[in-house]
């Protein structure tokens, strides 16, 4: 890995989240360490080890900032020493999707809804009166 991806991995782990992170760099980082896939249209599989997660290309040069988030989540949980407890790993069946509809004139969450395998799991809508 050259030290400018090692530095960038490094601080996507244990740094300040960086605010100017390229799409290109985010799957260059991920594909020295693992790979990623097409997914169809914008998507993409990114997997490491027996971790995988669905990154949309962004429309602008650099990822926002939620998504420089989820990246790190990705990368620290499928990080190699993550998982030194000693229990077995359990691996996922299937990538799962998650869609959140809210009202933003009303500010109210409305409902919630996992794909877990090929069952759809429906959360309960709250709403704040």
């Amino acid at each position: 890995m050259s030290k400018h991806l090692e530095s960038l991995y490094q601080n996507l782990l244990n740094g300040k989240l960086p605010h100017n992170l390229s799409w290109s760099e985010a799957v260059e980082v991920v594909e020295h360490l693992g790979e990623v896939q097409p997914h169809g249209g914008d998507e993409f599989v990114f997997r490491l080890g027996s971790q995988r997660a669905f990154f949309k290309r962004p429309q602008t040069h650099d990822l926002g900032l939620e998504e420089v988030s989820r990246l790190r989540k990705f990368l620290k949980e499928a990080r190699p020493d993550a998982n030194k407890s000693g229990s077995p790993v359990e691996e996922p069946a299937q990538p799962s999707r998650m869609t959140v509809v809210i009202d933003h004139h009303a500010a109210a969450f409305l409902g919630l809804v996992c794909s877990l395998g090929s069952q759809p799991v429906f959360g309960s809508a709250l709403k704040e009166e």
